[in-house]
């Protein structure tokens, strides 16, 4: 038996099993699966607020419809597509990298930021990607639309951000943390391990989801 067995230090073999918590690829696969489905939902949610505040935007003269062009055009899609069709192209790219794309990135990245659940950290991570979409998508606005623009796009990031990680926070909470943010180390982590190179103390394992049916189950009783 190996020195790091002894002192209670689990072995590759032992992370891996802990890390997936399944017992074939088959189940992984399956695991993964699901847990895109749980993001695609939660990522939907959030796309409804962030959609919802574009449109309040553009009433203000604070957003182009047009714009959605744009990552469409990006991708050269514009060559072989009308101009119709590639506004409608740039519609479901947005849309489906809310669903998609964005919830993996705050499942994943999200243990390097700053919160202890989804709902708090989707706020921060809404912010950042807010700073991309600003440039992006902006048509040239000026005065009141500018505001408006600025605004609307910042508070529907952070709204989506929020609702995204909300729903992730409690869809997950019966499955446990996604496979996939499984392997992901946060600095806290990190920190703990560097102060226990040895591995002398016992390592416990905490997730997101677990402070929220913690916290749950000391309300009900």
């Amino acid at each position: 038996m190996s020195g790091n067995h002894e002192r209670g230090v689990p072995t590759a073999d032992e992370e891996a099993a802990e890390l997936t918590d399944v017992e074939s690829l088959g189940e992984l696969f399956v695991a993964v699966l699901w847990d895109g489905v749980i993001g695609a939902i939660a990522g939907a949610a959030g796309s409804v607020v962030i959609l919802g505040t574009i449109l309040l935007a553009s009433l203000a003269g604070g957003f182009d419809f047009d714009s959605f062009a744009t990552v469409a055009e990006i991708l050269s899609l514009d060559i072989v597509l009308s101009a119709d069709a590639t506004f409608w192209a740039g519609v479901v790219i947005f849309v489906v990298g809310g669903m998609t794309t964005l919830p993996l990135l705050l499942a994943t990245l999200g243990a390097y930021l700053p919160g202890r659940n989804y709902a708090a950290k989707g706020l921060v991570f809404g912010g950042v990607m807010w700073t991309g979409f600003v440039l992006a998508y902006y048509a040239g606005y000026g005065g009141f639309a500018l505001v408006a623009y600025l605004v609307a796009t910042f508070v529907g990031h952070l709204g989506y951000g929020f609702v995204t990680g909300w729903m992730m926070d409690n869809l997950f909470a019966e499955e446990g943390r996604p496979v996939l943010a499984a392997s992901v180390t946060s600095p806290a982590a990190m920190t703990e391990a560097s102060a226990d190179p040895d591995g002398n103390v016992p390592r416990q394992e905490t997730t997101l989801v677990d402070d929220i049916v913690e916290e749950s189950d000391q309300t009900e009783n």
